[in-house]
């Protein structure tokens, strides 16, 4: 199975790993500030609003992308949901695992199966804007901004 081609911008952010040229004459994504999607919910609008400003500046995320990056902000929003759900029941001392009255089998609780779902699909989105910590170490940006310390450069160089 082919590996699946990385944007633009993240290979320049990375510092081109492969040192394969870089395709010349691509489009640029549209500029400006994504707005939200309607269909957000509470919980997906504050992911949207912490992520959103630091992908737009590290040009990981445009116009283009609201989509994929919405569907992400839902799927955290609703694992999130889920999790606080499943706390609730352990408080009131109920399990995730719930036993069928006919033959008294257990299965889990419905809540699980949402939770499982949202994270794995969350996961995968995640590591397509560099929300990994993995992806992150791929990455390679520095953080700017800020005084340099009288300390820098005297451990390492």
């Amino acid at each position: 199975m082919p590996r699946k081609a990385k944007p633009l911008n993240l290979r320049i952010l990375e510092g081109n790993p492969s040192k394969r040229a870089l395709p010349t004459g691509c489009p640029e994504p549209p500029e400006g500030l994504p707005q939200p999607p309607p269909h957000l919910d509470k919980g997906a609008l504050v992911v949207w609003n912490q992520l959103a400003p630091g992908l737009i500046a590290m040009k990981l995320l445009s116009v283009v992308d609201v989509s994929s990056f919405s569907a992400y902000c839902v799927a955290i929003s609703r694992w999130a949901a889920a999790e606080i759900e499943l706390q609730k029941l352990a408080a009131q001392g109920e399990s995730a695992l719930i036993f069928e009255q006919k033959n008294k089998l257990p299965r889990q609780h419905p809540l699980v199966s949402v939770s499982n779902e949202s994270a794995r699909l969350a996961m995968s989105l995640a590591s397509e804007f560099g929300l990994t910590p993995s992806a992150r170490a791929r990455l390679g940006v520095k953080p700017t901004g800020g005084k340099k310390s009288k300390f820098d450069g005297l451990i390492g160089g």
